[in-house]
């Protein structure tokens, strides 16, 4: 039951994986320079992913899947980022120290009704950009029960690096995250894998910004409500239920929040997914979207051509909104949330195997590294 609603989120959307690219943008920042193509990144950055929104409200998000789980996620994750400068692309490089996130469940589905999950000691990437940290702890309190803490450690009777629970209990990774699917999985266990595989949902939501970075830019929105498309990938084989859109594709529109004619600071921007399918190649197995995130407040700031801020965060005054990343249209969330789906090919047949509906609204930010 649970564990299909987190665990499998990571499948659901690695296409997306943590690294961005980070071009010029037309928007104008502090000292910022005209010409626009001299603008480089720095080679680490710290990122954070919810914490307070404009206006003083919590990040909150909400996940719902089709056999009934449903969870409330509020996150507050903080790390940093390291950047090759040539190719402009980063990757993960560690969770800080103090990072958390706190779930309620709203269907009953937890063996407890929430969870509070704090990183005690530092998740670190080694080289950046692995699947696994190479060390990382979680204290994780469920309510009305003991704190459980998980680390990653060498276990002796095992090779390489895995996961620990209560420093007894040593798992390698991939069945340490099949804890939440396993039936026989004592509820510790269960809790342990939600904690840590919480933490990486969360990290993996910044893959949606990334996505959008590149386009903001003259060169693609050229007038405010236009859309950009782009196509996604074209399938052959038959739906049950008759072809979604094929192939199908994303919309980016800017709304230029700050009337001043170009896209950049302050602006929202809105990324629709039509009947998106991607093909992940390597399996059966692919990864299938519908629905809205709205991208509100956007931040650059560049020093000596240099990006030393870039994310959503702040609203232009007067718009009436709230910064940051929001699924569903505006601030109703329940109009074209963003669904995620997990489709399976068999015999020149796609079916859908799982779904995730994601609502809610996040802060996220990347800043230079002190």
């Amino acid at each position: 039951m649970i564990k299909k609603i987190l665990l499998s989120v990571t499948g659901f959307i690695f296409f997306l994986p943590l690294f961005f690219l980070l071009t010029s943008c037309d928007g104008g920042g502090s000292s910022k320079n005209d010409d626009e193509d001299t603008l480089t990144i720095l080679e680490e950055y710290n990122f954070q992913i919810g914490g307070t929104l404009q206006g003083g409200g919590a990040s909150a998000i909400n996940l719902v899947q089709t056999d009934g789980v449903s969870l409330s996620a509020t996150p507050n994750v903080r790390g940093s980022v390291n950047c090759d400068t040539v190719t402009q692309i980063c990757d993960i490089q560690s969770v800080s120290v103090g990072s958390s996130i706190s779930i309620i469940d709203q269907s009953t589905n937890l063996p407890v009704s929430g969870v509070d999950i704090n990183v005690d000691t530092p998740w670190v990437y080694n080289p950046p950009g692995s699947d696994n940290p190479a060390s990382g702890g979680l204290t994780i309190s469920p309510q009305g029960t003991d704190s459980i803490f998980v680390d990653v450690t060498d276990c002796d009777e095992l090779p390489g690096t895995e996961i620990q629970v209560n420093e007894t209990d040593c798992y390698p990774w991939n069945e340490f995250e099949d804890l939440m699917e396993n039936p026989g999985s004592s509820d510790v266990e269960i809790i342990a894998s939600l904690g840590w595989n919480a933490i990486e949902l969360m990290l993996e939501q910044a893959g949606y910004s990334m996505q959008v970075f590149p386009y903001i830019d003259e060169d693609y929105l050229t007038n405010p409500g236009t859309n950009y498309y782009e196509q996604c990938d074209a399938f052959a084989a038959s739906w049950p239920d008759g072809p979604p859109v094929n192939p199908g594709g994303f919309f980016i529109t800017w709304y230029d929040d700050l009337a001043n004619g170009v896209p950049g600071p302050a602006d929202s921007f809105r990324l629709e997914y039509n009947h998106c399918w991607l093909d992940d190649e390597g399996d059966n197995i692919d990864t299938y979207f519908r629905g809205v995130i709205d991208f509100v407040g956007y931040t650059e700031v560049v020093d000596n051509d240099i990006i030393t801020r870039i994310g959503f965060e702040t609203a232009a005054e007067g718009s009436g909104k709230i910064g940051g990343a929001a699924y569903g249209w505006g601030d109703d969330f329940e109009n074209q949330p963003l669904v995620i789906s997990e489709t399976v090919e068999s015999d020149g047949v796609i079916s859908i195997d799982n779904e995730l509906t994601l609502t809610g609204r996040y802060l996220i930010v990347f800043s230079a590294a002190p």
